[in-house]
């Protein structure tokens, strides 16, 4: 499901910086540290989300949202549940400046999503959105019955794409940025991935000029070093990545280089098809569809 109308091509022909919002959910850590250029997980008690210029690869300037403290008559607490009214009268605030609207779907009870996500066209804004096949809790395994409804109902809106793993992929896809561009960004810090061959470790660091710094490195190594790719972000991004690959650390900023650390890369990286189809659900007894108890995407089970 891709339809993409000639509105996207022509304001991407535009000079001047579009606003963009990032509808979805807000998790410590989460999928926007992907897109957005110094995006924080801190929460702020402004009365309104700030502007961060350029940091969607340049050509966006991010309006919001972000985690929000709300006021309780003897202190402030982290909106964690982001329903708050405070939370939503921000959300709508930076909606109405913004001139686009992209919603990452991560979980089966995205209501705040699909609320920001009907509340941007009646403002006229341009809206496009994709379903994150993710593995876990928030993805297809976390409501096996569920998640086919939620992948039907987003499916009667012909401005997205189904099950994608990866929200930049997705956002590249929906409005036609070329590939050198959501990999590099000139004046933007970038987060590296430098593969020792030899030793089967991969390092994940971050640096105005990669391959600058992988040169560096190889002159303290015996091996031979590669410099995978990169993409574009900065401390907060290292920081995500770190600890989403924890559990592969091997010492310092250097990860074990198993299929799974490999498929992310590949996939961010623009090396493989991150989407997957409807013909990945499988029918239960009752004939309803479901997704398969150990689903894996294809992307992990190709050679």
């Amino acid at each position: 499901m891709l339809k993409i109308d000639n509105r996207v091509a022509s304001d991407m022909a535009v000079t001047k910086r579009q606003s963009l919002y990032l509808a979805g959910a807000l998790p410590p850590n989460g999928w926007r540290h992907l897109l957005v250029q110094g995006f924080s997980d801190e929460p702020i008690s402004a009365d309104e989300f700030r502007v961060l210029d350029g940091a969607l690869f340049g050509r966006f300037d991010y309006v919001g949202p972000f985690p929000v403290m709300i006021r309780t008559d003897e202190y402030e607490i982290p909106d964690k549940f982001e329903h708050d009214k405070r939370t939503w009268n921000l959300r709508r605030l930076a909606l109405d400046r913004a001139d686009v609207v992209f919603g990452w779907i991560e979980s089966n009870e995205a209501y705040a999503t699909i609320a920001e996500l009907a509340y941007a066209p009646g403002k006229g804004k341009l809206v496009r959105y994709a379903l994150s096949a993710e593995l876990g809790r928030l993805g297809p395994n976390g409501n096996r019955r569920l998640f086919p409804e939620i992948w039907r109902t987003f499916s009667m809106f012909d401005c997205g794409i189904d099950l994608c793993l990866s929200p930049r992929m997705a956002f590249a896809r929906l409005f036609s940025l070329p590939q050198a561009d959501i990999c590099n960004v000139p004046e933007q810090s970038a987060v590296y991935f430098i593969e020792n061959n030899n030793t089967e470790r991969i390092k994940i660091g971050v640096s105005t000029d990669p391959e600058k710094r992988r040169s560096e490195l190889q002159t303290g190594s015996a091996d031979p070093l590669r410099l995978i790719g990169s993409i574009p972000g900065g401390l907060h991004l290292e920081s995500k990545l770190h600890s989403d690959f924890a559990h592969l650390r091997l010492q310092g900023e250097w990860f074990h280089a198993t299929q799974e650390l490999r498929g992310f890369i590949e996939v961010e990286l623009g090396l493989r098809q991150p989407q997957v189809g409807p013909n990945d659900l499988v029918l239960d007894s009752c004939g309803n569809s479901i997704v398969p108890m150990n689903y894996v995407p294809k992307l992990f089970s190709q050679g």
